[in-house]
């Protein structure tokens, strides 16, 4: 498990120097650990593919700063399963008795749990394949859950978002407490924003070429808050491609479309999305993943030119996945891949320098992923399916970095020491 030096943070702060964290320049990740996903009453998955009671089919990961907890869709077990990255080990779970969330279904848009996100203090959002969003509070310690008194809910039953398919991935305003979720599989998709504090849907944004949308949306995927704009930023899917950006405020209105083909991009099809602030010159620099094999992936700047956006950087050297995130503490992207041309990768990217830092290889359909920002460690849900040879019944795999060398360390501490002299003898 990477860990940060004081020494390294005090001389810099004493230097007053804008450094690269050394997290960012410590050399490639490498596999650390595994670990196992037990089966729940509720596993549900026969396929062909592998013997039921694995951990076979997830969806997306979210990994919370304030626990440093790893929640992660589980639709193999019907439900979201709880990982420490302090202990790097299974800690608990939402679900998998009593038929909490669908489970994996025939069709992945009427599976579920899809999306996940903390909102509130220890308030789980995640969303099921029958088009309803579920909040539970979590109790860290001991961990446990219970449902959140029903305002709009009844019991489980959850917020019906008025859908026939999937509540899917989403993100959360701290802010204004307002949870975007996306339904990508209704036609036209949608955004529902609800109120964190009191589960009421406050708006519904129809990707249907209306009041600002853009026209032949085929989906929506990742929604992003971003807190400089204070507004939400969602990939969207058009037919034909490349797809591109859809801008919303708190009232779900329609700010602005950055559709990529005006950037110059021709093939995309955007899935994950993520925000990073104040890096490389930016006040907003959103990473986007495209789902298009032979394609790219994309630093995008929405603030730039007046509010007309900036495509920052563009990697062509791995594309084809999903989620995407963004750790403010060492300034890498991190980009999976799983339809990758040459094999499923995890992209990292460098947001201080905007160059490519590291692909890491990975496993078949391994299209998730979450960073424990105290760490730099990645977390990656592995299926058991065919190709995985690093854990053939499914788990949850956890990547490291080398810890930083003690030359860089005493460089920078020595900067600071002597930045710090300097400092005193100006006084």
């Amino acid at each position: 498990m990477t860990r940060l030096h004081s020494v390294t943070l005090a001389g810099v702060i004493a230097c007053g120097c804008a450094v690269t964290p050394l997290i960012a320049n410590a050399g490639p990740y490498s596999l650390e650990t595994t670990i196992a996903v037990p089966p729940s009453p509720d596993n549900n998955f026969n396929g062909t593919v592998s013997p039921a009671g694995n951990f076979n089919t997830y969806d997306i990961s979210f990994f919370d700063p304030a626990t440093r907890l790893d929640y992660v869709a589980d639709r193999s077990n019907a439900s979201v399963d709880v990982f420490s990255g302090v202990t790097e080990t299974m800690v608990g779970r939402v679900g998998g008795s009593g038929q909490l969330f669908v489970g994996q279904k025939s069709a992945n848009a009427a599976s579920g749990p899809d999306g996940v996100v903390i909102g509130n203090s220890n308030q789980l959002w995640a969303g099921d394949g029958n088009s309803t969003l579920k909040a539970f509070n979590i109790t860290p310690s001991p961990f446990g859950s219970s449902p959140i008194p029903p305002t709009t809910t009844s019991g489980n039953s959850g917020i019906n978002t008025g859908g026939s398919f999937r509540v899917d991935e989403m993100a959360f305003d701290p802010k204004d407490h307002i949870v975007a979720a996306a339904n990508n599989a209704d036609s036209p998709p949608f955004v529902t924003l609800v109120d964190a504090n009191t589960s009421k849907i406050l708006a519904q944004t129809k990707f249907d070429g209306t009041g600002g949308t853009p026209s032949g949306v085929t989906g929506i995927e990742q929604p992003a808050w971003d807190k400089n704009t204070k507004s939400f930023f969602v990939a969207t899917v058009q037919d034909p491609n490349p797809g591109g950006i859809t801008q919303l405020d708190t009232n779900g209105k329609v700010i602005a479309f950055y559709n990529l083909a005006s950037f110059g991009i021709s093939s995309c099809s955007p899935t994950g999305l993520s925000v990073a602030n104040n890096i490389s010159g930016h006040g907003t620099v959103l990473g986007l993943n495209c789902g298009n094999a032979n394609s790219q992936v994309v630093l995008f700047d929405p603030t730039a030119n007046g509010g007309k956006g900036e495509v920052i950087a563009t990697f062509s050297q791995f594309s084809g996945g999903d989620e995407d995130w963004y750790d403010p503490n060492n300034g890498l992207f991190y980009f999976t891949a799983q339809s990758n041309a040459s094999g499923p990768v995890l992209g990292i990217v460098d947001g201080f320098t905007d160059s490519l830092f590291q692909i890491l290889p990975t496993s078949a359909g391994a299209h998730s992923v979450a960073v424990d920002p105290a760490t730099g460690d990645i977390f990656m849900p592995f299926g058991g399916i065919a190709g995985n040879t690093t854990c053939p019944t499914g788990c949850i795999a956890v990547f490291s970095a080398p810890e930083p060398g003690s030359l860089p360390i005493l460089v920078v501490g020595l900067a600071g020491l002597i930045g710090l002299a300097v400092r005193r003898r100006l006084q």
